[in-house]
């Protein structure tokens, strides 16, 4: 929020009508004299950039503090609140609706607030502490933070059209404000304390008929009728968390509220059918409906990661089609529109003589609006659909394989995006005056030879049991095994299946997926894979616990289920101990059926551990070796004025090949298309550079086709590390991940708080498209645009959402949406057009606790501890984890950790993998104290670090794990969210 110490002012006491809190004492400021003729600088457009809304912005007061202006009800006046002429803190004024004849209507005693006009008989409505204070009252304590002071000497006050007569309606000895008239005048609302709590209540004109229309624990208020008066708009914060709840309760016994975080609802005029259009963190206030009954217009800091900016937002009232109203660096609020809704009024800092000065303004409403970018992209659409879509059926064709790296197909889609770049006119911009950027990677593993025996019994490779790709090459010979459940350790869910057996230099024994007892008595809900049951935690997990190797089992099938081998695909680095997996039908032979069966309905029947020590002898033997060939980025330039000066706009073209480590269809072994993921990104990538190719721009823009994104963000990385113009030159990159599959124009841009002015340009460009934007400031997350934020770039990253065919053999062509890409195409054109003609680079902002949380390196997201540390991706020279940093403010920060790190321990626990890392982190608590061990410049460094808990992410949408199920191991067979067994 803002800082006090700032002439900048924020709402005091409510969401609609609010006290305002100014630096100047009660003293009053320098005297303001009113102004009975508008003094406007004669042609002076006092609209920001963006504001298509607004036509002939008018403002109506000059100097002094003036906000909280309400039309009566033929839009004919205006009473608004105001400091001015001496008066230490507000009074009420009224004045016509061109700014003339203001005047006092208040004591001029006190402070007042949330004046309102009777629309059907000559009274105001306003608040005020002057029958018990004659002079302003004390400010709030500083020491609480920012706080709103809830003053119980309000009282809600009836006078005659001029001030005449003030009377008080229901008296209470406590705050009552924020009252406002319906629009037929048979109604008032408005905030209390007469509860114990702070609450909404309603009442007859004459102050008869109260009743209590909130009753949730936290704060109710600022609360307006809809123009038929059938429905209420208001704002509220319900703490949940036990502290939270006791510090909101400490604060109300001292007549004081935190402001900082503020949800917009709704409730029918008798306090019924209760719901939140909107809940973001944000400090959302003064909603006002629009008079469609449909849409409500309110102001909020929600586009601001620091606070303090404010601006004015529309939202249909079922919670979709957020869009930004005003451009304002400063401060806008208090909106109300006439019943025609024809007119706005408005406060706004926005051209004041001083600093903070807040002036009413007033502006005609325009809901035609065109996007108010050059004339150059007026017109016909310049994003066409069907060449679009043609490409995204091509790049997803099943002659390609799925594009997995390394493959024959991945390198066809090279040659394809090529040829469209060359077709678009684009600049080579590899190697040797080609389009491909080439680079060594590790594209697959390959088994040289494997055997299990098991009491003397020899299963068969590829047909009982097969490695997995992350196992490591090794012998064990003759050792005993031990079943060990599900092969799961984990503190958040108090669940260790090791616990009470030794395996140090024995053979484990574990199932597949995790316990299925949904119920109180299992910490699994049955339902949601978690990242437990991931296979390469369960191998680390096996390790850390002293096994020799871990064979996984198939567990028993149920009726309709496939007792199949996994898909062995990818080469992801190894575990450190051989990982077998074994189907059922040779586990029952081998191990016995009983034995097993009897383990696996144990664990299922109490949600318990149920582990043991097996009577046999099992031998292992595993030779992997991995395959490393050369991939390409696809690159070309678009060449502007200024070659000093750059953007990069890019999309990954790999997949998942015929499936394997990332597939959500592990059981099938056939080409993953990856239509959305990611055809239609680098097909929206090429629409982009061929209108582009057309309009002025004065950087020149790097189009990218990255490889390797869905291995650990390889390409992105060797991009960067290499790029094809100094990095500093780069000032923004566009990336577009799964972009195909639009609905109910729902669109996710994260990384809008990487630089300052960026949030500006997404939400100019949304102008007039049919998008439901949803927003998040953080620039990390497991896509290609991390590689360039680590290294402070500033970041766009496009995304429709997934669905149950991501990462499954079904992302096929004909489940995309052209139109929809069309529209997210010509948004984002414009946000590349905006960024490559302005004046200078967006500033880079290092976001002091970016949402993107973190996850060890694997991509799952949720609730759990935090370290906030930057993994390097892009290939794994050495043993453990290179970092490229750490977010700033994070533990990580905190503790020391700089770009160049490697991460050789987390706690007790060894990493020489991002999974080893994961793995680590998974085993700690918010609140734990850890030791941390990295090599800097070749020795070995301590560090400790105090984790934190993760918080719910915004930017959770983000589609990708960088080859990981983002909850765990998918199931055998069923749907996505929950395993068939």
């Amino acid at each position: 929020m803002l800082n006090l110490l700032q002439r900048t002012f924020l709402p005091v006491a409510s969401a609609s009508c609010a006290i305002l809190l100014f630096v100047s004492s009660c003293s009053g400021p320098p005297r303001v004299e009113p102004r009975s003729v508008i003094e406007q600088t004669p042609g002076k457009d006092l609209r920001f950039p963006g504001e298509l809304h607004f036509q002939n912005l008018r403002q109506l007061t000059f100097g002094g503090e003036n906000a909280e202006a309400y039309f009566n009800g033929d839009g004919t006046e205006v009473i608004f609140q105001t400091t001015r002429d001496g008066f230490g803190c507000d009074q009420i004024f009224r004045m016509d609706v061109d700014g003339e004849n203001q005047r006092l209507v208040s004591t001029g005693k006190g402070r007042t607030t949330c004046s309102y006009i009777f629309p059907n008989q000559p009274k105001i409505l306003y608040s005020s502490t002057h029958a018990t204070m004659e002079t302003c009252p004390p400010r709030p304590d500083a020491s609480s933070g920012y706080v709103w002071p809830l003053i119980p000497d309000f009282e809600i006050y009836v006078a005659g059209p001029e001030g005449e007569n003030p009377t008080v309606l229901a008296p209470h000895e406590g705050y009552d404000a924020e009252a406002v008239i319906s629009p037929a005048g048979d109604g008032i609302v408005w905030t209390s304390t007469r509860s114990g709590d702070i609450d909404i209540w309603f009442m007859e004109p004459d102050g008869t008929g109260l009743k209590q229309l909130t009753d949730e624990v936290g704060y109710d208020g600022g609360a307006f009728f809809s123009l038929d008066g059938k429905e209420i708009v208001y704002r509220a914060h319900h703490p949940t968390d036990p502290e939270k709840i006791s510090e909101y309760k400490q604060l109300l016994a001292n007549d004081l509220v935190r402001p900082s975080e503020m949800d917009l609802r709704i409730m029918n005029r008798d306090g019924s059918n209760k719901r939140t259009i909107l809940s973001n963190g944000a400090a959302n206030f003064a909603p006002y409906f629009h008079p469609d009954g449909e849409r409500i217009i309110f102001s909020s800091n929600l586009d601001d990661p620091g606070g303090r900016n404010f601006d004015l937002f529309m939202i249909n009232k079922d919670g979709s089609g957020l869009t930004r109203v005003t451009f304002n660096p400063s401060f806008d609020a208090f909106p109300m529109f006439s019943h025609d809704g024809k007119k706005l009024l408005f406060a706004s800092n926005r051209h004041g003589s001083r600093e903070g000065e807040t002036n009413v303004f007033i502006a005609d409403w325009t809901e035609h609006i065109s996007p108010g970018i050059e004339a150059e992209l007026q017109g016909p659409a310049v994003i066409a659909a069907p060449t679009w879509k043609e490409l995204v059926a091509e790049l997803a064709s099943p002659e390609l394989g799925g594009r997995g790296l390394g493959t024959p197909g991945l390198e066809e889609a090279a040659r394809i995006i090529a040829k469209r770049f060359a077709q678009i006119g684009l600049e080579p911009a590899g190697d040797g005056e080609t389009f491909l950027q080439n680079f060594p990677a590790a594209t697959a593993k390959t088994v040289n030879s494997a055997e299990l025996v098991v009491a003397g019994k020899t299963a068969t490779l590829d047909e009982d049991f097969q490695p997995f790709p992350f196992s490591s090459s090794s012998k064990v010979k003759d050792a005993d095994a031990v079943f060990v459940g599900y092969g799961i350790t984990s503190a958040e869910y108090e669940y260790d299946d090791y616990a009470g057996v030794d395996v140090d230099g024995r053979i484990a024994v574990a199932f597949r997926f995790e316990p299925q007892r949904g119920d109180a008595a299992s910490r699994f809900d049955g339902d949601q894979p978690t990242r437990e049951s991931d296979l390469r935690f369960k191998g680390i997990n096996a390790r850390h616990h002293g096994a020799a190797a871990l064979i996984i089992v198939n567990p028993p099938p149920a009726a309709g289920e496939r007792d199949v081998m996994y898909a062995f695909e990818g080469a992801p680095s190894d575990v450190g101990i051989p990982v077998l997996h074994l189907t059922w039908s040779a586990a029952s032979r081998l191990f016995g059926a009983t034995v097993l069966a009897r383990a696996h309905d144990a664990i299922e029947s109490t949600g318990q551990p149920a582990s043991t020590a097996l009577d046999v002898k099992v031998s292992v033997s595993t030779d992997i070796d991995a395959v490393t060939a050369n991939v390409a980025n696809v690159v070309g330039r678009l060449r502007g004025k200024n070659a000093k000066r750059a953007i990069v706009i890019g999309a990954h073209y790999d997949h998942l090949g015929l499936g394997g480590e990332g597939s959500l269809a592990d059981d099938v072994h056939e080409p993953h298309l990856g239509a959305d993921d990611n055809a239609s990104g680098v097909a929206s990538i090429v629409e982009i550079a061929e209108a582009m190719s057309t309009l002025h721009h004065e950087t020149d823009i790097y189009f990218v086709a990255f490889t390797g994104e869905e291995s650990g963000l390889l390409g992105s990385h060797w991009f960067v590390d290499n790029p094809p113009v100094p990095r500093e030159q780069i000032e923004t990159m566009l990336n577009f991940d799964m972009v195909g599959r639009l609905r109910d124009g729902r669109l996710t841009v994260l990384g809008t708080g990487t630089a300052k002015g960026l949030v500006e340009v997404v939400r100019r460009a949304q102008l007039g498209l049919p998008l439901d934007l949803q927003t998040s400031s953080g620039g990390y997350g497991p896509s290609d645009q991390m590689a360039f934020y680590a290294q402070k770039i500033p970041v766009l990253h496009f995304f429709t959402g997934t669905h149950d065919d991501y990462h499954r053999p079904t992302d096929t062509a004909d489940k995309v949406n052209a139109e929809g890409a069309v529209v997210v195409s010509e948004f984002a054109l414009r946000i590349a057009h905006e960024l490559s003609n302005a004046d200078a680079a967006k500033p880079y902002i290092a976001l002091r606790s970016d949402s993107a949380g973190d996850s060890g390196g694997d991509g799952t997201r949720g609730y759990g501890p935090y370290f906030g540390s930057i993994p390097a991706f892009g290939g794994e020279a050495e043993k453990g984890v290179k970092l490229s940093g750490s977010r700033s403010g994070s533990p990580a920060d905190l503790a020391g950790i700089t770009e160049g790190d490697v991460l050789v321990k987390f706690g007790e626990f060894d990493v020489t993998t991002l999974k080893d890392y994961a793995y680590a982190l998974r085993q700690h608590k918010p609140g734990d104290t850890v030791k941390v061990v990295v090599k800097r410049d070749g020795k070995e460094v301590t560090l400790e670090a105090k984790l934190v808990e993760k918080s719910p992410d915004p930017d959770a949408k983000s589609p990708h794990g960088h080859g990981e199920s983002p909850h765990g191991e998918s199931p055998a067979k069923g749907p996505a969210s929950k395993p068939a067994h």
